[in-house]
């Protein structure tokens, strides 16, 4: 499986070629990403590619390879955000013709459980807080 691609180049390295899972990132960049952000999708990306061939990787394969993960929404949501940015990238330097992943439900990720504290550790930490502390503990107990 080859991701060679000589689409985008850093500055002062015209006649390397990159790879596609070091040019996108590249990109990205660029876009004003958080470089948490850029890395975190670049491995989803250097995972995929372990798999399957990026640039003719079909939506079963996609599908396949995401579900056989035992990820938790919020990461598949996340994957699935990063495949469909790059297949966007790929197409738009006509790398490939279609977006694979259009066909790819959104993820929905479900509200965040509260987690309340009990009234006991409320009251504790109201008797050692100051006034300013105390106001904080009563407007998030509310």
């Amino acid at each position: 499986m080859s991701d060679t691609c000589t689409i985008m180049r850093p500055p002062n390295c015209a006649n390397l070629p990159l790879t596609i899972t070091a040019a996108w990132p590249f990109s990205t960049q660029w876009a004003g990403l958080a470089g948490s952000t850029v890395e975190l999708r670049r491995r989803y990306l250097a995972r995929l590619a372990a798999h399957v061939d990026l640039l003719s990787a079909s939506e079963a394969q996609l599908v396949g390879w995401m579900g056989a993960h035992g990820w938790q929404a919020e990461t598949r949501r996340s994957v699935r955000s990063a495949l469909w940015c790059f297949y966007v990238w790929a197409a738009e330097r006509r790398l490939r013709l279609d977006n694979p992943v259009l066909g790819i439900p959104r993820v929905r990720v479900p509200p965040p459980c509260p987690h309340p504290t009990s009234d006991q550790a409320l009251r504790r930490a109201r008797a050692v807080a100051g006034p300013r502390e105390r106001l904080m503990l009563d407007l998030a107990a509310m």
